[in-house]
């Protein structure tokens, strides 16, 4: 298959990918009915509360109070897509009540929520209640549940299929663009990948159909892994785009209108995969010293813009989730940004010592630049994990 030929099944998957990203942005968990309602006023106290959602949920945090601040003791179980609620009420309990809530959804992003009602005569409260402070939110906890447990596993189990999605990519990329590489095991990464999502997915007790619509994103992921196994370069490189566009469909994407957002987060997606994806073929072709002078050279130059696009872009996208300066200090998403900011500059400082530094004193500096190259791959896992764990928080502009 000749490159042109190459370079137009990639643009027409890539067309696909934004007309579907029209379709399904925003399609993650999402509260559909409430047993009481928002601004209900019940005669007695009720004795659970349900909430029934779009996908798979597990309870991750909740928080049941009266109008005064007091906490109402709560349990919570979650039965498919329905989480009941069973609130341990005092005897006198007229008055107003809150529940927040907050769940990992089937595609183990964390979404969180409010609703208030009345037992009692009186006006109906509002039904969705203003957003808790971000110290509140510290307080909201679930009584002798191991959901934080869970929602540890599915953030490790994410920044897996994610690195792998990454790793992967950049493998095939760095062949394209850079130099021929045979050090990547990239069927090995893709089978780590779909085991991954798999496994993330057995915790929430679903699986890629339970759930069509938005795990759509995740199933495209697993087609792109599968095929970058593939031997025959022209299905490699479709997979890379499929992958590429599943990542974003299945990210938080919230600049701009839905297709610019989920657009501009496969860029993002995609300069993060040739940084972090080439980075393994080319500790290989440094310790080899095979043509390794030409290779970073022709590397250096290509993923200096890289860089710039991917911190570009990245800043763009965590303003448009933040809202505010204050909630970068204020929100607990906020504070992971920050953990993740701070290992993308260590990176980025790494990358511009290499450049300026060891790379051009090659082949007397091989040795040096094989170990930044390797502490560079090791803090790239770091940030994938933070990544990983900021999808678990809601942003606070959602």
């Amino acid at each position: 298959m000749d490159a042109p030929w190459r370079l137009r099944v990639v643009h027409a998957l890539f067309v696909l990918l934004l007309s579907s990203a029209a379709g399904t942005a925003g399609a993650h968990t999402r509260l559909l009915a409430a047993e009481p309602a928002g601004g209900a006023v019940l005669d007695a106290a009720p004795a659970r509360i349900t909430l029934r959602y779009s996908t798979r949920v597990a309870p991750v945090r909740l928080a049941l109070s009266g109008a005064d601040g007091t906490q109402v003791p709560v349990t919570a179980s979650a039965e498919g897509a329905t989480l009941i609620v069973a609130p341990a009420f005092a005897a006198a309990s007229s008055g107003v009540y809150t529940l927040r809530w907050r769940v990992a959804g089937a595609d183990s992003h964390a979404v969180s929520g409010a609703l208030s009602f009345r037992v009692g005569a009186g006006p109906p409260p509002a039904a969705e209640p203003p957003a808790a402070a971000a110290d509140d939110d510290e307080k909201i906890r679930i009584e002798a549940s191991p959901d934080h447990a869970l929602l540890v596993a599915l953030v490790l189990l994410r920044a897996v299929f994610v690195f792998a999605i990454l790793a992967a990519a950049g493998a095939i990329l760095f062949r394209l663009v850079i130099a021929e590489s045979d050090g990547v095991p990239v069927r090995a990464i893709a089978v780590l990948g779909i085991a991954a999502l798999a496994a993330l997915h057995a915790l929430m007790r679903g699986t890629i159909g339970a759930a069509a619509t938005p795990l759509l994103g995740p199933a495209l992921a697993v087609a792109g892994l599968a095929g970058m196994a593939a031997s025959r370069r022209a299905i490699a490189t479709a997979g890379v785009v499929l992958a590429i566009g599943g990542l974003a469909l299945w990210g938080h994407a919230s600049l701009g209108p839905p297709v610019v957002g989920q657009a501009l987060f496969a860029l993002h997606v995609a300069a993060a995969a040739f940084w972090a994806g080439s980075l393994w073929p080319l500790y290989t072709h440094v310790r080899r010293g095979e043509r390794a002078g030409a290779i970073v050279a022709r590397y250096s130059r290509i993923a200096l813009w890289v860089v710039a696009a991917l911190a570009a872009i990245g800043l763009a996208l965590a303003w448009s989730r933040l809202g505010s300066a204050a909630a970068v200090v204020d929100s607990a998403y906020g504070r992971v940004l920050l953990v993740k900011i701070a290992l993308f500059a260590v990176l980025a400082c790494i990358a511009l010592w290499n450049r300026l530094r060891l790379a051009r004193r090659l082949p007397h500096s091989a040795t040096a630049l094989a170990r930044t190259i390797d502490l560079e791959l090791a803090l790239m896992v770091l940030v994938v994990i933070a990544a990983a764990w900021l999808s678990a928080l809601p942003p606070p502009a959602a």
